[in-house]
């Protein structure tokens, strides 16, 4: 039997659902199809009786027991991880205990007593003294340190650029040269030239600091072979709130060495 799409007014069949040229539903055809749909859903169901229920057991059982296995060897494996983790963290508490260090008011009494012996040092500028006798500390028993100086920022500079002027000495003999050596140059080399205001020292300290940026420049520029651009780019490249990023300053070193072969 023959209709007229009430959408197009294309003759169709009564018995499909939709046009087949424009796609506009056919209410007559799409009854039938609801009723055929409703009938094939019903026979589904009553074949549902024909399911092995003994098979479905059975399958459900087996994935139960590979779920449980599964969690067993993730509990197992997390109680691992959790006890080397716990070991190696005594471990390093240990080698911590192991240095003696001083309660902290036997600390305070001591500082009370030896920072005004270093503030005389550090006015007499006899800061390689200063770092001698810091060394010296960590052989004593207890250990005392005066990592709360107010000039312990200023030596900590003061040392990179001592040990700076070592590593000169080792990249002009070009004798075992190393990435760190080369690492250590360009580290302090950089935080004396552009860095010192970023560092929270007094302007003392950095005026006496400065005394050695002619050094500082003659061993990147000269020594290193650098250009001010290169130098003030590795710079900013590095730097990071106020400090200088040694990993990335060494892993710069490590292909930068090759040119200086």
């Amino acid at each position: 039997m023959k209709i007229v799409c009430k959408n197009c007014g294309a003759t169709i069949s009564s018995k499909v659902h939709k046009c087949p040229y424009c796609g506009g539903i056919n209410y007559i055809g799409a009854r039938k199809k609801y009723f055929k749909d409703l009938n094939k859903i019903k026979d589904n169901l009553e074949d549902l009786d024909d399911i092995p229920v003994e098979k479905f057991k059975k399958e459900t059982s087996t994935q139960v027991k590979r779920i449980i296995k599964i969690i067993i060897i993730s509990s197992i494996i997390i109680g691992l991880i959790y006890g080397v983790t716990t070991l190696i963290s005594r471990w390093k508490d240990k080698q911590y205990d192991d240095f003696n260090m001083a309660q902290p008011k036997d600390q305070l009494m001591w500082e009370r007593n030896n920072f005004p012996k270093l503030n005389e040092w550090y006015e007499a500028g006899k800061y390689d003294k200063l770092i001698k006798y810091r060394d010296n500390l960590y052989f004593e028993d207890p250990i005392y340190t005066f990592n709360n100086w107010e000039h312990v920022d200023f030596l900590y500079v003061y040392e990179n650029y001592i040990n700076a002027m070592e590593a000169k000495e080792i990249i002009d003999g070009k004798d075992e040269l190393l990435a760190s050596y080369v690492a250590s140059a360009i580290y302090a080399g950089l935080d004396i030239c552009y860095n010192l205001k970023n560092k929270g020292l007094d302007n003392d300290e950095i005026e006496r600091l400065e005394v050695y940026k002619a050094d500082m420049e003659a061993l990147l520029f000269d020594t290193l072979r650098f250009t001010e651009e290169e130098a003030l780019k590795l710079y900013e490249e590095a730097s990071d709130g106020g400090f200088l990023n040694f990993i990335k300053i060494n892993d710069f070193a490590t292909k930068y060495i090759k040119l200086l072969d």
